[in-house]
């Protein structure tokens, strides 16, 4: 299993290849359990301010290489991935309209 610093080694390069031009600036990684309990990485993408981030097929792009990456290397659990620009409220959990927790 790979730390969430090794995911970060690997999510940063591929995202500012594909994501650099629409103003990826970095990224987070943290471990948890998804929504069905399955390990997972949740991995943030933050962006400079006045970035226009519409191109969906360049950030699917990013999230399929990393799972690649990850494939490629034996890692079973799934990125899930955020994009996040500057001045954006913090995310809501979907049944309490609360700010999120961080994930286990």
């Amino acid at each position: 299993m790979l730390t969430d610093a090794e995911v970060l080694k690997l999510a940063e390069p591929i995202f500012a290849t594909i994501l650099g031009p629409l103003g990826f600036s970095r990224a987070s990684v943290v471990s948890g359990a998804d929504q069905d309990g399955d390990k997972a990485f949740f991995i943030e993408a933050f962006f400079e301010p006045g970035s226009n981030i519409v191109n969906g097929k360049a950030l699917v792009e990013a999230r399929g290489q990393l799972h690649d990456a990850l494939t490629a290397l034996g890692e079973e659990r799934f990125p899930y991935v955020s994009y996040r620009l500057p001045g954006e409220p913090e995310p809501y959990s979907d049944d309490l309209d609360e700010p999120a927790s961080p994930h286990p």
